[in-house]
């Protein structure tokens, strides 16, 4: 019963500790000249992983209207909004906001697809496999794909590959961003997806899904 009591206290210093790393207005040693946005970050949106952390990320991702303004030029990569083929959907997604683009890098014709969810109801943050199994695709997970930050950390991406029997395939990469250290649907959060057709192999899909990811995250803080 002590040790008990004794593990869910270090819990819940630990999630104290990092809710006022996302909240705190004082100057703390990784602030810029231009401070940027903080969220709780993980793989898993259902439960907590060991790669939950505090981020800075490069843009305002929370839930809201300001997803709209995220760029069109991201690094190497210039996009455009994308048509979503099933869009009779998107309703039952229950979303607030919704984010579909493509991305490409010049000179490359094949594009990537950027998937951005946020809302504040757990039926609009189910796992990606779900929508890939309902279309009758194979899906496969694959370990932890991690994205390296700027200042030495990393986030973790849950990846996968989803496959047809013609032999299309596309790498999957997902994480959640919450503004809270309780994770509940109802504060708000993010899910964001980046797609990648596998048009050599596997590793490549994945490595050019990374290096595109790279352009949301600045520092890990935690």
């Amino acid at each position: 019963m002590l040790a008990a009591v004794v593990g869910t206290t270090l819990v819940s210093t630990a999630r104290q500790d990092k809710q006022e790393i996302l909240t705190s207005t004082d100057r703390l040693p990784w602030h810029t000249e231009d401070p940027r946005p903080r969220f709780l970050v993980d793989r898993e949106g259902w439960l907590r992983t060991g790669d939950e952390h505090i981020v800075e990320v490069a843009y305002d991702l929370k839930n809201g209207p300001n997803l709209e303004q995220l760029p069109l030029q991201l690094r190497d990569w210039v996009g455009q909004d994308a048509d979503v083929t099933n869009d009779e959907t998107l309703p039952t997604l229950g979303a607030d906001n919704f984010v579909f683009r493509q991305y490409w890098r010049p000179g490359d014709a094949t594009p990537l697809w950027l998937t951005v969810i946020a809302g504040t109801k757990g039926q609009s943050f189910h796992a990606p496999t779900v929508c890939y199994v309902a279309a009758n695709w194979n899906v496969e997970d694959r370990p932890t794909q991690y994205i390296p930050v700027a200042n030495g950390g990393q986030v973790g991406a849950h990846a996968i590959v989803a496959k047809l029997d013609s032999g299309e395939r596309f790498v999957d990469m997902h994480w959640y961003l919450w503004t809270d250290v309780r994770r509940e649907w109802r504060l708000g959060a993010t899910l964001m997806r980046v797609t990648v057709p596998v048009t050599t192999t596997e590793e490549d899909a994945l490595a050019e899904g990374t290096a595109f990811a790279q352009s949301f995250f600045t520092r890990v803080l935690s």
